[in-house]
């Protein structure tokens, strides 16, 4: 199976993992509620984030629906995976730093 390209999206440099193998879509959804010995966990934080970092208070819709400029409450998740020979990963969902209060 060819493994896609996509395009740069950091400027961290990077290379293909040394680990696993690729498979099809089908093998994938044939297998995914098979249990395994990997284990997964989802952890969470209760944050805040200016509104205008998460849509546009100027875009028509947000005017006539009267959204000012203020503090909103998020949720920020990552999933911590345990595999039994390559230990433990954080998955990230990679909020941007300008965006911290």
């Amino acid at each position: 199976m060819k493994m896609p390209t996509f395009k740069t999206t950091t400027t961290h440099q990077a290379k293909p993992a040394r680990i696993g193998a690729p498979i099809s879509a089908a093998a994938m959804e044939s297998a995914i509620d098979e249990p395994g010995p990997v284990e997964v966990k989802t952890i969470g934080a209760d944050w805040e984030a200016p509104i205008t970092g998460l849509l546009n208070i100027k875009h028509p819709k947000a005017v006539a629906a009267g959204i000012t400029d203020h503090k909103e409450p998020i949720k920020i998740y990552a999933q911590v995976v345990r595999r039994p020979t390559q230990g433990f990963f954080l998955v990230d969902t990679a909020t941007a730093r300008s965006s911290r209060s």
